[in-house]
């Protein structure tokens, strides 16, 4: 393949993850992780049960100015997106690499990366702050390794930056300490530790993150509880060991990376030397494979007892991605990589936006079935509200979460037994001055203790059935129930 046939058809395939990744974001209704964090946002408050609060403060100013639409709900993810870029492509050149543009095309097209800066989840914005705080980070540990003083710029605006990280999601706590792990364990930077401004950098994080404290000093430590002890120790104390998720850990690690990204960071480790001439570069795979390993050991051991997903690890795959990258491109076998991962893309798009996968060929994803249908179920809804008077419950957080957004109305909410945000909001609700009142469920969550508690009657209106290209989605169930 001639120079100017193999640049092309890269394009192509850059081309295959711009467009899919578009469409996703014009286009897709949220999943129901994107319409509770959206709801999170119409709810302001220091933190949240499940995760801090950047994200949800992030689409409070969004909406408060621009409204609610698709395009508003993922604008800060395109943002997020070209900040990103922008960094990396300072690494790229700091690393002394060159085609910084194919370096951006592997990285977004990696169907890890590609997910997590399509969704308007928590972790776009945690990605952006890692990268930002690392850049600072880096650029401070790489002085010190040419002994200069080292800028105070660069550890503290690494500190405010992993703050920031901080507060958009718990994992970035990986990136502090694969820090901490680096200098500890690299003599020639023990002198960090005899520098005032290290102690001062801890203390802008603290300051940063101090909302996440309040907060659960406020609630009883529900968030530290539900994320560490529910679902980590709890497993662990109870001796439920290889009952976790570790195949599924290990495996979606492998595919949604990808296996090209993953034999890169296999040969980086099998180097004996670092032969690397630019001093840069020297600090920067160090800097990389202490994230890494923190990391992905640390979620690696929790997989054993644990419910470990993936991408809880995306932190640890951030910084080491560019260098496996680059040893792909050395090897010429990037072609390969986007071809992969373009097939994947792909089939992810269509599971999202045209019809689940998992219907065709008989495999279970139970959360994709949520993206489809709500415009009918919101003129149902509405049909039996009677002119906006009836309170709307529902029996999940999804349920609520996707029909507040497709109706742009924060006041519905969930009662189940899963203990989650909307039991925050719900414990001071009085249904006392209505007497009537909609619930919907589904066919994942029905009708439950905690909603049937609610009410003295409550009869069965309507059933949604939602299908496309003549496969049978999902059923929804709508009742009326009369207060108790």
């Amino acid at each position: 393949m001639n120079t100017f046939t193999k640049r092309t058809f890269i394009f192509f395939l850059a081309f295959i993850t711009i467009a899919t990744k578009i469409y996703y974001w014009f286009f897709i209704f949220p999943n129901p992780d994107e319409a509770y964090y959206w709801l999170w946002g119409q709810h302001p408050d220091l933190s949240y049960h499940d995760h801090p609060a950047l994200q949800a403060l992030i689409q409070n100013m969004f909406t408060s100015f621009f409204g609610t639409s698709l395009f508003i709900l993922r604008l800060p993810v395109f943002l997020s997106s070209i900040c990103i870029s922008y960094i990396l492509i300072l690494i790229i050149k700091k690393l002394n690499y060159n085609t910084p543009y194919l370096y951006l095309i592997l990285f977004f097209s990696s169907p890890l990366f590609y997910l997590f800066t399509s969704f308007a989840w928590n972790d776009y914005i945690l990605i952006t702050n890692c990268f930002i705080s690392g850049y600072f980070y880096i650029n401070f540990i790489h002085e010190i390794w040419v002994n200069e003083k080292g800028t105070t710029k660069n550890i503290f605006l690494g500190s405010l930056f992993l703050g920031l990280a901080i507060i958009s999601k718990y994992n970035a706590i990986f990136l502090g300490l694969g820090i901490i792990s680096l200098l500890i364990f690299t003599k020639k930077l023990h002198c960090v530790f005899k520098d005032y401004r290290l102690y001062l950098s801890l203390l802008i994080i603290l300051m940063v993150s101090s909302p996440i404290l309040i907060w659960n000093a406020k609630n009883k430590f529900g968030s530290f509880e539900f994320n560490i002890q529910q679902r980590t120790i709890d497993p662990f104390i109870n001796y439920e060991f290889f009952k976790g998720n570790y195949i599924g850990f290990i495996l979606g690690s492998l595919v949604m990376l990808s296996p090209f990204i993953w034999w890169g960071i296999i040969e980086l480790f099998k180097k004996k030397k670092n032969n690397e001439i630019n001093s840069y570069t020297i600090v920067y795979i160090k800097f990389s494979k202490h994230i890494f390993l923190v990391s992905t050991i640390t979620f690696l051991f929790l997989s054993i007892f644990s419910n470990v997903l993936y991408y809880w690890n995306i932190v640890g795959l951030l910084f080491i991605t560019p260098l496996a990258i680059n040893f792909l491109i050395k090897k010429k076998k990037e072609i390969s990589s986007l071809i992969f991962s373009s097939i994947l893309i792909i089939a992810i798009t269509i599971h999202f936006g045209g019809v689940p996968l998992t219907l065709i060929f008989g495999g279970k994803d139970e959360d994709s079935t949520y993206h489809y249908g709500w415009h009918k179920i919101k003129s149902k809804v509405l049909k039996h509200q009677e002119n906006n008077k009836i309170p709307i419950l529902t029996s999940s957080y999804r349920n609520a979460s996707l029909l507040a957004f497709s109706m742009n109305n924060p006041k519905i909410y969930s009662y189940s037994s899963r203990f989650d945000q909307f039991n925050y909001w719900t414990k001071n609700i009085s249904y006392k001055t209505n007497s009537k009142g909609l619930i919907l469920t589904d066919d994942r969550s029905l009708l439950n203790n905690e909603l049937i508690s609610l009410f003295s009657e409550i009869n069965s209106i309507d059933t949604i059935t939602i299908t496309k290209y003549n496969y049978n989605i999902k059923c929804y169930y709508l009742y009326k129930g009369i207060f108790k």
